[in-house]
């Protein structure tokens, strides 16, 4: 797994979108939170698993999880 850290002052999709388009293959598979801005990376062409963070830490159904990057 390869994990990366960007620091932004914009948090929004406009602003991270394009970081990620940049930086992770098309294919790649990414973990976050259920954070808004993450919500179209399915139609552009990643595997994007979330977690519920009010719920669990690591998703049972998925094991998605963002305890590598916290």
């Amino acid at each position: 797994a390869h994990c990366q850290y960007f620091g932004v002052e914009q948090h929004d999709e406009n602003s991270l979108i394009p970081i990620i388009e940049r930086e992770c293959e098309k294919g790649s598979v990414i973990h976050s939170d259920e954070w808004p801005a993450y919500n179209n990376l399915n139609a552009i062409g990643y595997h994007h698993l979330t977690v519920n963070h009010q719920r669990h830490y690591v998703d049972p159904g998925t094991g998605a999880h963002t305890q590598a990057i916290e």
